[in-house]
C-alpha cells in the first residue's frame, strides 16, 4: 500500500514557491500525496499556483481559513472541521504542516483526527516580532504559543526550523528542550541548475528588490534609500517586483504606495511569476526585511551570484557571510540601507568578489537537493 502524506499550507502560492520540490520527490518515490490549502493571500499569485498544481497533477482541497488570523470564529472553527473531515477520509500516515495558521489549525485538526506522525515546518516567526506591539498582539501571541505547546506534545512530532534564532525562541517559549524534536533545515532550497551564475557582462546598473508589498519587508526603507542614492548615482536604477494585493495587516496602503511611486526613484514592475532574468540582469539585490524564516529571494540571488544588501535580522543575515557575500545593515533604517547599497555601487571590484563567493556559499548551504533529502529522511525516521 502506498504511504500517504498530506501537506497543510496557508495557500497554494506559498506551497508552489517553497515546497513543490518535496511533493515532486514524494510522488516520484511512489507516495500518495494530497495538499490542503486555505484561502488565497493574493489572487494573482494564487491563480498562477493553481496552474502549477494542475501541471504537476497534485490533488488538493481548499478550506475556508485565511492566511491571517481572523475574528470570524465560526468561519475559523468550520475550517478546522473541514480539515478533520479530509484527514479522516484520507487517513494519511504523515501530516506535514507549514506556515503559522496552517500549523495551528492543522495541528488541532490532526490531533483530533488521531494522526500521530506529524512534521511542523516553522517558516518564520515574523508576525509575532514585527507586528504592532499592542494588547491584541500580545494576547494573540500568548494564545498561539499556548496552543502550540499542546499541539507539539505528541512524541512522534518533528519540528523543522529554518534558522538558529527561531530554534532558540521556540525551544524556550515552548519549554521544549528535547533536541531530537527539532531539525534545522536552512530554507526551502534553490536549484543551482535553475538559478545559474549570472554573467557579469549582462548585468546592468540595477538594484533589485523582490517581495510582496508589505511594510515589514522594508518596502518604505527601500524607497527612502533610493531617494537618497538617486541624487548621487543617477545612472543606477532601483526596481521593485512584487504583488500589492496580498491580504495582510502589513500590506502597504495603496495610497501611500502610489505616493512613493510618484517620486519616480523606484520602478515597480508588479507581480512576476518568473524573476530569473530580473535577478541575473541586476548588479545588487536588496531585501531590508524586519525578519524572515529564511528568505528564499535572498537565496535565489546568492545562488545567481548577485551581491546582497540585507538587514541584520534572523532569516536575512543567515543568507550571507558578512562583508564576503553581502552587506548587513540596520533594520528599519533607510540611512544605513543607503550606505550599505552605496558601498557596492562605488566598487565594481567588491561586487565581483562578493558574486563569486555568494554562488559558492549558496551551493554549499542552500541546495535544493539537500533540503529535499533532509526532509525525506525525516519522513523515514518519524
Amino acid at each position: 500500500m502506498k504511504k500517504k502524506i498530506i501537506f497543510i499550507v496557508n495557500h497554494a502560492a506559498f506551497f508552489c514557491s517553497h515546497r513543490l520540490a518535496i511533493a515532486q520527490q514524494l510522488i516520484k518515490q511512489n507516495y500518495s500525496f494530497h495538499l490542503i490549502i486555505g484561502q488565497a493571500g493574493s489572487n494573482e499569485m494564487e491563480a498562477e499556483a493553481i496552474k502549477v498544481l494542475k501541471i504537476n497533477k497534485i490533488s488538493y482541497s481548499r478550506t475556508l481559513f485565511s492566511p491571517q488570523f481572523s475574528i470570524n470564529i465560526f468561519k475559523e472553527l468550520f475550517s478546522i472541521i473541514q480539515i478533520i473531515f479530509i484527514l479522516f477520509k484520507i487517513r494519511p500516515h504523515i501530516v506535514h504542516l507549514v506556515s503559522p495558521k496552517a500549523i495551528l489549525f492543522g495541528g488541532i485538526a490532526s490531533k483530533l483526527a488521531f494522526i500521530k506522525k506529524r512534521v511542523f515546518a516553522i517558516s518564520g516567526l515574523g508576525y509575532f516580532y514585527t507586528g504592532k506591539k499592542n494588547l491584541k498582539h500580545r494576547i494573540l501571541k500568548s494564545i498561539y504559543f499556548s496552543l502550540l505547546k499542546i499541539i507539539f506534545s505528541n512524541d512522534s512530532t518533528k519540528i523543522i526550523v529554518q534558522n538558529s534564532s527561531d530554534h532558540y525562541e521556540l525551544k524556550n517559549i515552548l519549554n521544549l528542550h528535547n533536541v531530537d524534536k527539532f531539525e534545522i533545515i536552512h530554507g526551502s532550497g534553490v536549484d543551482h541548475k535553475v538559478f545559474k551564475f549570472a554573467k557579469f557582462k549582462i548585468r546592468k546598473k540595477v538594484i533589485l528588490m523582490t517581495a510582496r508589498i508589505l511594510f515589514d519587508k522594508g518596502v518604505v526603507e527601500f524607497f527612502k534609500a533610493a531617494k537618497i542614492l538617486k541624487k548621487k548615482h543617477k545612472d543606477w536604477k532601483f526596481i521593485l517586483i512584487g504583488s500589492i494585493d496580498y491580504k495582510s495587516p502589513s500590506t502597504l496602503d495603496r495610497a501611500v504606495f502610489e505616493k512613493l511611486l510618484k517620486e519616480k526613484n523606484v520602478e515597480w514592475k508588479g507581480y512576476k511569476k518568473d524573476i530569473r532574468n530580473d535577478i541575473k540582469n541586476c548588479s545588487i539585490f536588496c531585501l531590508p526585511s524586519y525578519r524572515e524564516g529564511m528568505s528564499k529571494s535572498l537565496i535565489e540571488a546568492a545562488m545567481s551570484g548577485i551581491p546582497i544588501v540585507t538587514t541584520n535580522v534572523p532569516g536575512c543575515r543567515d543568507t550571507v557571510i558578512k562583508n564576503i557575500t553581502g552587506v548587513l545593515v540596520k533594520p528599519k533604517n533607510h540611512v544605513s540601507l543607503a550606505l550599505g547599497i552605496e558601498k557596492l555601487i562605488i566598487s565594481e571590484d567588491l561586487r565581483i568578489l562578493f558574486s563569486k563567493k555568494a554562488r559558492l556559499f549558496a551551493k554549499k548551504k542552500f541546495s535544493l537537493n539537500s533540503v529535499v533529502n533532509k526532509t525525506m529522511n525525516i519522513y523515514k525516521k518519524i
